[in-house]
């Protein structure tokens, strides 16, 4: 991972990657802490909190670098998630299934987030089986099935119906079976 961290790529995990009895500020920049008193080595917490609060604001947090993990819902604990992305100054960003334990209210935050992440020039790569967050934020889909390149879909041609077709094989109706005659009253 210190290969991709380099090379300027972050990983936010479906499973968040978080130390709870830690703050904000600390999570973020766990590794990479401003420290002081020379060979103490001591944690400058006044200098974390200046360098998380500008990257909270950015994402919209609504929640200070000094606050306790612990404290923190799952939707703003992925915005920390986010933001340690942010602060090793990530050109581009992999989301792993972010939405799947957010409400919808969290997931409508999440996807603005990326979106504004996107239109700031960091390059995102969204995993999700959740179509209608493909629909709003991708510019290309790309579809593996089995390990394999299914297919891709370019910002026009991206949809519900194109989607299923890559991911399943086949069009959607050709597994549905009509029945033999019209539905009608009993008896």
């Amino acid at each position: 991972m210190p290969d991709a961290q380099a090379a300027g790529i972050a990983f936010v995990h479906q499973e968040l990657n978080l130390f709870d009895n830690l703050d904000v500020a600390a999570n973020v920049l766990f590794g990479r802490e401003p420290l002081r008193g020379g060979p103490l080595r001591l944690l400058d917490r006044r200098a974390a909190a200046a360098r998380v609060r500008p990257l909270l604001a950015r994402l919209g947090a609504d929640f200070a670098p000094e606050t306790p993990l612990a404290a923190l819902s799952i939707a703003q604990r992925q915005l920390v998630e986010i933001a340690k992305a942010l602060a090793a100054e990530a050109r581009i960003i992999i989301f792993d299934e972010p939405t799947s334990s957010l409400t919808l209210s969290e997931t409508a935050r999440l996807l603005a987030v990326v979106q504004e992440l996107r239109a700031a020039g960091t390059a995102i790569i969204y995993i999700t089986h959740r179509l209608a967050e493909i629909v709003d934020c991708a510019d290309r889909v790309v579809c593996l099935r089995d390990g394999k390149l299914a297919g891709t879909l370019e910002r026009g041609e991206i949809g519900h119906a194109a989607m299923i077709r890559l991911m399943i094989g086949r069009e959607l109706r050709a597994l549905y079976t009509p029945p033999r005659r019209a539905p009608g009253r009993a008896g």
